[in-house]
């Protein structure tokens, strides 16, 4: 399968455009690190082993060095095992890297092009883009504000967008309360979901649903969306065409 770099989204998630998705972006980016399991080797916590080098005065040693390459120190020759290691890590180091490079747009890729490492290209990133303070803040609200079922690529996304922006403002000490995003999630549905929205607010009258009620209730209206849908293209599909339908029908084929 060949992986398109000009893509607007890879790994699932929207691709870093610069300071205004990068808070969303750092977030969903740790956690496909973490599932690649390369996000130690970003982070710096898991080092490059070795190197192995020949012990002090005193102690015993069973192997012979190959090349003295330090003065002080002589470097052994690398065991079967020793090398697999080294392998292994450096494998995991570039994966790192192209991974982090190919959720970058075009335009903030040239900030990383000469940079191989991916620890020096995460903070080189950070330094770049991570926003503080308010204007952090006012980002992470505008996304949630403006975060919409129609642009969301379904219903799950949809509520994975409003979560992520109530969990970056609550990282930042100013969490949303509960009620807001409850509201957000309702505001943003669309037309079709105006009933769904009028039977909710009818059964909180008194009260306020919880979030994760409303997010079961939600995805499971959804599924009922998607069966009519497709019981409504179902019957469509099965009708026979009569003559007047098989006219229009080839007269739109042909415009």
């Amino acid at each position: 399968m060949t992986i398109s770099i000009t893509s607007s989204h890879l790994h699932g998630i929207e691709k870093l455009e610069g300071a205004s998705n990068y808070a969303t972006w750092k977030n969903a980016m740790e956690m496909i690190l973490i599932r690649e399991d390369l996000w130690e080797v970003t982070s710096g916590e898991s080092k490059a082993p070795g190197p192995w080098y020949k012990p002090v005065l005193g102690t015993t040693a069973t192997r012979i060095p190959a090349i003295v390459t330090f003065g002080t120190h002589t470097e052994w020759t690398l065991t079967a095992e020793e090398a697999k290691e080294l392998l292994d890590f450096n494998r995991l180091y570039r994966r790192a890297y192209a991974t982090i490079a190919l959720a970058v747009s075009e335009q903030c890729r040239v900030h990383i092009a000469h940079i191989k490492d991916p620890v020096a290209m995460w903070k080189k990133l950070q330094e770049l883009f991570e926003t503080q303070g308010y204007i952090a803040r006012f980002l992470a609200l505008k996304d949630a504000v403006n975060t919409t079922l129609e642009c969301s690529r379904s219903v799950e996304a949809y509520i994975d967008a409003i979560k992520t922006s109530g969990q970056l403002l609550e990282d930042m000490g100013h969490a949303m309360p509960k009620w807001m995003l409850t509201s957000l999630l309702l505001f943003n549905l669309g037309e079709a979901y105006d009933s769904f929205i009028a039977i909710t607010l009818r059964t909180n009258r008194k009260g306020e649903p919880d979030f994760d009620d409303l997010v079961s209730s939600l995805i499971d209206e959804e599924r009922r969306h998607r069966g009519k849908d497709n019981a409504i293209a179902l019957a469509i599909r099965s009708k026979p065409l009569t003559g007047q339908d098989w006219s229009t029908s080839t007269t739109k084929h042909c415009v």
